[in-house]
């Protein structure tokens, strides 16, 4: 049974409009996932502040909003030279382009990987592997209780396609470069991605998001990855879109035995950002680590959401989530740890570090542990405070100035999530922003 609400009508009426040129055009698998995700959404609704995962999100305003769906014909106008600084300068790395959600060849640059590496996007992985993209991309809806990853799967445009064979080491990373343009009216884009390890496969991903000029649009997003036993991913998303931009963001990961993947979320743009991070260490031997950091200003609001699910035993996980939040912003985190019965010698950690520069600036923090085990080492703890006086007047005691001091300190901060990123020209660009970000407060 479908329930409507005037915000979801929107949404239901557009599917409606193009679900007979999509039940001719696609398989028929797909064209059922959409339909039993189009339900699940209208039966949910968007999220309220009286839900207990979104108490301290509104997404109210957001969805009054009329986002109709980019299309392929949207203009763009982008050449590959004003790329440079959404790629941060790196030669080495293959790149996947999406513009408003489409994926755009002529700007991607697949060269410099081992035989047998598939990276593409999801069109063309259904089109020649129907089966494979089946296996991947259907889906039960019936427990979904996140509406937009539900509004994902039933407006899917397109998407990055990520497949390292077994036993293969892809020793340069892969950039994955969605980018929003301005196309005059606000548009929605719903990419999902699939990154996929298989026994023994090693890669880098760098999924990053950015908007060119100041305009108002909706990424909403989700990247499923499956790390084989004995398989290593390190995933890297960084978000910078346009500061009137929503960006909801699910990223959903499934560990075998013996596998290692480790992830950082840098959030820096966005006028509301919401970032749902989902593990499921279905295996033993894994090792899961989840690092996070935000920087937000003016009026921003960013809420991260973690959920570690420990299903078996032997297993370890560590999370580091660090916030800079300054002028009139507003940051969220909750973070949830589940160990479930049989999950012995479980070891979890989970920190969650905020720094207020800002009398107005707020936090919400929530770290939770659930633990149905006996044998387990399991840490969680928050911190929320302002610069440490004392060594501000260190500092100031060996000749900075106080802005210049007060920089030092909170790039001391992030250092420390940026530091972990193996990828060095991004870890050399975030340095700078934030070092550019410094000297602006000190013009203040």
């Amino acid at each position: 049974m479908v329930t409507t609400t005037k915000e979801t009508d929107t949404y239901l009426s557009d599917f409606a409009a193009i679900a007979a040129e999509r039940k001719r055009e696609e398989p028929g698998w797909l064209f059922k996932t959409r339909e039993a995700a189009i339900e699940r959404f209208g039966a949910l609704g968007f999220p309220t502040k009286r839900d207990e995962e979104w108490r301290f999100t509104n997404v109210g305003p957001m969805s009054k909003i009329p986002f109709r769906c980019a299309r392929p014909q949207d203009p763009n106008g982008l050449q590959s030279e004003q790329l440079v600084c959404a790629t941060f300068g790196d030669p080495t790395a293959n790149l996947l382009v999406f513009v408003n959600g489409q994926f755009k060849k002529d700007l991607s640059a697949v060269w410099n990987h081992p035989t047998g590496i598939e990276l593409g996007n999801i069109h063309s992985l259904i089109e020649r592997n129907p089966e494979r993209a089946e296996t991947l991309l259907r889906s039960d809806f019936a427990d979904v209780r996140n509406p937009f990853q539900a509004l994902n799967a039933a407006f899917m445009c397109d998407g990055a396609y990520v497949n390292i064979p077994k036993d293969t080491l892809v020793e340069d990373p892969i950039h994955v470069l969605f980018v929003s343009t301005p196309v005059g009216d606000p548009v929605r884009c719903h990419p999902r991605n699939l990154v996929v390890a298989e026994e023994g496969g090693r890669a880098t991903i760098v999924e990053s998001y950015i908007g060119f000029g100041d305009h108002t649009y909706l990424m909403n997003t989700v990247t499923d990855v499956v790390c084989d036993a004995n398989a290593g991913l390190n995933l890297h998303h960084l978000q910078r879109e346009s500061e009137s931009a929503y960006h909801i963001s699910s990223t959903l990961i499934e560990q075998r035995d013996n596998s290692h993947f480790a992830s950082t979320s840098v959030s820096m743009g966005g006028a509301l950002v919401r970032n749902d991070v989902r593990a499921t260490l279905d295996g033993e031997g894994i090792e899961c680590t989840l690092d996070g950091l935000t920087m937000a200003r003016r009026d921003q609001h960013v809420d991260n959401q973690t959920f570690v699910d420990h299903t078996k035993p032997n297993c370890n996980s560590h999370e580091l989530y660090k916030s800079i939040l300054d002028d009139q912003s507003t940051g969220v985190f909750n973070g949830r740890i589940l160990v479930r019965k049989g999950a012995q010698r479980t070891d979890a950690r989970q920190t969650n570090r905020n720094l207020l520069l800002s009398d107005d600036a707020t936090t919400n923090s929530m770290p939770q542990l659930e633990i149905y085990a006996d044998d387990v080492k399991c840490t969680h703890g928050a911190t929320t405070g302002k610069i440490d006086e004392t060594e501000l007047f260190y500092l100031q005691s060996r000749g900075l100035g106080m802005k210049a001091a007060r920089a030092l300190l909170t790039h001391a901060f992030a250092s420390e999530i940026i530091g972990r990123i193996g990828v060095e020209p991004v870890r050399a660009w975030l340095d700078a922003d934030l070092a550019a970000r410094m000297r602006e407060n000190e013009k203040r």
